[in-house]
């Protein structure tokens, strides 16, 4: 395969629905393409995270189907064979940012969780594994996936602390504004049976440790991790994989975008952005400042108050 044509992505029909059983020799042959790929998903190429984890799920069933993934994916492999992962040193050391996606009901009823944990500008961890159980739509998936990122990034976050690198707050991007309602606002009476996965990530949110984010589909990491992308979300994998990270938009974001293009500021504000509704009022500044003033003047006299009683005999 080292003359072959190289291919700049991986596409394969279906998964055949009649089962094909594979001899010894021929699933020998496809457990060794997997462990093989795996140790490349692992250490320098989350790109064929999601060919892997699929090949090995369907080597045991598909005989001929999984053969054919497995050239591909050395042809892939051919054609990207100088890619890797580029470690910078010019990042920000206080941006840690997980970035979660979900494909619903992939290759079978079970939907696909994808992650990519960044930290400095840089690509540290990533994962591309099947859900334990079968979701009922895309938000539960989306929030299954968001929860499993979190988890890895709250364990990454404490590790960095250990290591004398505090940070008061991370990143958590999502591609679904449901599931991101739930996360911030938790379920209601017809989500209340998969929203206690989200309880976690509210309660963080909540306590300003965690920002959950509106991703864009299109500046999705995690995208190429949960089916088989085209080439343009492979393109801006490998553009991250290479240090050039999307821009980190949400509606926080967004929300300081519009106050600072806003010529009225001396009013009351409103930026409008999608679910849920953000308002910023204008805080009566005069009235503040009284307010410490005296507050101030409460203290000192209380203060000269006891200094008087402390001086008497």
């Amino acid at each position: 395969m080292t003359n072959c044509k190289g291919n700049s992505t991986v596409q394969v029909e279906k998964t055949p629905l009649a089962e094909e059983k594979p001899s010894l020799t021929k699933l020998r042959e496809l457990q060794g393409f997997s462990g093989e790929f795996n140790w490349l998903a692992t250490r320098t190429r989350p790109d064929i995270s999601y060919y892997t984890s699929l090949l090995a799920s369907a080597s045991t069933r598909h005989a001929s189907w999984s053969e054919e993934l497995a050239r591909k994916i050395l042809r892939f492999l051919a054609g990207t064979k100088h890619q890797g992962i580029l470690i910078s040193c010019d990042g920000d050391l206080s941006e840690l940012i997980g970035w979660s996606d979900a494909g619903y009901a992939g290759a079978e009823t079970k939907s696909q969780n994808g992650l990519i944990i960044t930290w400095g500008g840089s690509i540290i961890v990533w994962r591309s594994s099947k859900q334990t159980i079968s979701t009922l739509s895309t938000a539960e998936a989306e929030l299954n996936a968001a929860a499993l990122a979190w988890q890895i990034v709250e364990g990454l976050r404490l590790l960095l602390e250990d290591l004398g690198i505090l940070l008061p707050s991370v990143h958590v991007m999502i591609d679904n504004q449901a599931a991101i309602t739930i996360a911030e606002n938790g379920p209601n009476w017809r989500t209340r049976y998969f929203g206690v996965r989200g309880h976690r990530l509210q309660e963080e949110s909540q306590a300003g440790r965690a920002e959950i984010m509106h991703c864009p589909t299109k500046d999705m990491l995690a995208d190429a991790l949960t089916k088989l992308a085209s080439v343009g979300v492979i393109e801006i994998l490998h553009a991250a994989m290479n240090g050039a990270m999307p821009p980190v938009v949400g509606q926080k974001v967004h929300l300081q975008a519009t106050l600072s293009q806003s010529s009225e500021h001396e009013n009351n504000i409103v930026a409008r952005v999608s679910k849920p509704r953000v308002c910023a009022v204008r805080i009566d500044l005069a009235s503040f400042y009284a307010h410490v003033q005296k507050k101030q003047g409460n203290n000192q006299d209380v203060h000269a108050r006891e200094a008087q009683a402390y001086r008497t005999p």
